[in-house]
């Protein structure tokens, strides 16, 4: 584009100058005054050859000036010229009119311009390649050390603007890791010590149901109190064990999940936004419908992010035990709450089921051999509890539906 500029004025220029295109005549007269005034037809060949490049020189139009030597190639030129002669000394002027010589110019012009534009190509791309190949051909390894677990060392930061940033962000996500990698150790740790105490723990009043168990059944006992007591204590002994069993299973669900949540206001339509802007593509990827129904657009209270998260885990919910038809995101209101409901077409949870979906490792007999944990629907009703609202499920007569109750500020 640079260069359709400069030639474009280049030939602007080239048309404003077209009136002086008989200038050469006249600077072929003043040479030849000068040749005179010089006396050149004195002159040695060779001082008198540089005294008329010299005049040459002086004139835009004038090419070249050459005294006859004698010999035939004084008649040989490739440009236009004219001869007089001086004090008895033939010259021949090569000269160069109008068209010819504004063409001169603009291939010298354009050789200038080619030349600064090449000198500008290389700065960029050395700037390319210092400022964005050579950066991220440094921060290329970082998801690789990641992944082989080395999160010890922080990430060296990178000074190119293109890449801070993004550096800065793998540096975060390595903390994250370290400090999750901490966290499941530290886990474990208290597990195993756990499970070690309960084993002990548990040695006794197995011992014991086990000696009671054994006296019933050799019928050691003959007075029916002692039979009785003895089932008491079996009974007392198992739930002892019930005990330990339900801190096991307790120890399990609130120790390894994370059900940390914040107190904020934020609006309605950023988190239906993030959940349609999200699962748009998704579900056009795998033929299913998605309908994003209207909604007002609430001031609500709780943790946005862990608002997404449960609906998040409703979507997938709805995608992986749906039919593929329909998914739909709902707002309604019942009793002054606000509630939105994703609803997928498919087959429903047994009637019976629907009360159990939400607890932990828990999963409906519809769902045959799809893989799952059964702590999606767990997961989603600690977190609405710990902001404040619910999610409950319904059976609907084309699929199922899960609602939850926001939390309006």
């Amino acid at each position: 584009m640079s260069a359709g500029v400069a030639l474009s004025a280049l030939f602007v220029h080239l048309g404003a100058q077209r009136d002086d295109a008989k200038l050469y005549r006249v600077e072929m007269d003043r040479a030849a005054r000068q040749i005179e005034a010089q006396n050149v037809g004195t002159l040695a060949a060779a001082e008198a050859e540089r005294v008329l490049q010299d005049i040459a020189g002086q004139y835009p139009n004038l090419d070249r000036i050459v005294r006859n030597d004698g010999q035939d190639r004084f008649f040989d030129s490739e440009t236009t010229y004219s001869m007089f002669e001086i004090d008895g000394a033939l010259y021949r002027v090569d000269y160069v009119i109008g068209d010819d010589a504004r063409i001169r110019e603009v291939l010298h012009r354009m050789d200038l311009v080619l030349v600064i534009l090449g000198v500008l190509v290389l700065v960029f791309l050395l700037y390319v390649f210092v400022s964005i190949i050579a950066p991220f051909s440094k921060v290329s390894k970082y998801p690789e050390m990641l992944a082989k677990g080395n999160l010890t060392a922080p990430l060296t930061q990178s000074k190119s603007p293109y890449f801070r940033k993004f550096v800065w962000g793998l540096d975060m996500l390595r903390e994250t890791l370290q400090a999750e990698r901490e966290k499941n150790l530290e886990f474990t740790r208290d597990r195993n010590v756990m499970l070690l105490s309960l084993s002990h723990d548990l040695k006794t009043p197995l011992s014991a149901i086990k000696l009671y168990s054994a006296a019933l059944k050799r019928n050691l006992y003959e007075d029916p109190e002692q039979k009785q007591h003895s089932v008491e204590q079996i009974a007392q002994k198992a739930d002892e064990i019930e005990g330990y069993v339900s801190k096991l299973v307790q120890a399990a669900g609130e120790d390894f999940l994370d059900f940390t949540v914040r107190q904020e206001e934020f609006f309605l339509a950023d988190v239906v936004e993030e959940i349609r802007a999200y699962y748009k593509d998704k579900l056009r990827g795998i033929g299913t419908e998605f309908v994003v129904e209207d909604y007002p657009n609430r001031l609500l209270r709780g943790d946005r992010d862990r608002l997404v998260e449960v609906l998040q885990n409703l979507m997938e919910n709805a995608i992986k035990y749906g039919d593929g038809r329909m998914i739909a995101l709902k707002y309604s209101t019942e009793d002054g709450a606000s509630l939105l409901t994703v609803a997928n077409t498919g087959k429903p949870v047994p009637e019976g089921e629907a009360e159990h979906i939400f607890d932990s490792f828990y999963r409906g007999s519809n769902v045959g051999t799809r893989p799952g944990s059964g702590l999606g629907l767990y997961i989603s009703r600690k977190l609405m509890h710990r902001m404040g609202g619910e999610v409950f499920a319904n059976a609907a007569e084309d699929g199922m539906e899960v609602t939850v109750v926001l939390v309006t500020a």
